[in-house]
């Protein structure tokens, strides 16, 4: 009974994760769609899981013994896999407790247990699940808001940018060592993303503000040295319309962000604050 609960509730949290990453990839399936060939299309589908792919054959058969960072983290997937799919309320009340007291929390392993249970709990198969659930997810949100922001470059030069994301070494290497702190990536692209097309928060929705949010919390829940982004992002989102309103001479804007910005600290330190700082 209790195996089919966390089953279900994968199924429900792969479905909200997956919709947003779909979402906010428009960009980069347009540009594929455009290739007639569906021979071409299969296989560049197939090239963005072969980096993957490669390196868990290469870690499945090597014989390093991990140590320090490089285990702590396997080891902590290891147990929250086991405890998972064991009792899934207890899982999710062991987040709730490492997000409260632990540097390095089981957050980020919970979109991994699906995968490790399928392949299993080597090595190479916890870099790949690391890989297919936060690292390409990551790089096609980005491509996309490049393309987003530069619609006019090569169509080639467009279907190329996930390849060279992937192959960024400071990307790269953290993930081949089984580093899943690289999950607060894609919160911040899908924050970025939000951002331009929101118009740089200047036509900012409801539902926008809402989402954003939610992905900064998760941002901060995940790791929470990404509190040091999220503290730069906002006063960066200010200094962008100021500079906006100062080229185009319109302080309308400028007074609209400043109150926001006033409003939005002094709302921070009646209720976001000490929210936050309970789970920290």
């Amino acid at each position: 009974m209790k195996i089919f609960i966390s089953i279900l509730l994968s199924l429900a949290i792969y479905f909200v994760y997956f919709f947003f990453i779909f979402s906010f990839t428009k960009e980069i399936r347009r540009t594929l769609v455009k290739n007639k060939s569906i021979y071409s299309t299969i296989i560049y589908t197939a090239g963005l899981f072969l980096p993957g792919i490669i390196l868990f054959l290469l870690l499945k058969n090597e014989r390093f013994i991990y140590y320090w960072d490089y285990a702590a983290y396997w080891v902590k997937s290891i147990n929250f896999t086991k405890l998972y799919f064991e009792n899934p309320f207890a899982a999710i009340e062991q987040i709730y407790n490492t997000i409260n007291h632990d540097e390095y929390n089981t957050l980020p392993n919970l979109l991994l247990t699906p995968v490790n249970k399928i392949l299993g709990m080597g090595f190479g198969s916890y870099v790949f699940s690391i890989y297919l659930i936060y690292f390409l997810p990551f790089a096609l949100i980005l491509s996309s808001l490049i393309i987003k922001l530069y619609p006019d470059i090569n169509r080639s030069l467009k279907l190329l940018l996930p390849y060279f994301i992937i192959f960024f070494t400071p990307c790269l290497i953290p993930m081949r060592y089984g580093f899943v702190d690289i999950a607060g990536l894609v919160y911040i692209a899908l924050v970025l993303s939000i951002f331009v097309r929101s118009n740089y928060f200047r036509s900012l929705r409801f539902k926008q503000s809402v989402i954003t949010g939610i992905l900064m919390l998760l941002l901060i829940f995940t790791r929470r040295w990404y509190a040091f982004w999220f503290v730069a992002f906002y006063f960066t989102v200010f200094l962008i319309n100021c500079i906006y309103s100062i080229r185009i001479k319109s302080f309308t804007i400028l007074k609209k962000h400043l109150y926001k910005l006033i409003h939005c600290r002094d709302n921070t330190n009646r209720y976001n604050v000490s929210f936050l700082l309970s789970f920290l």
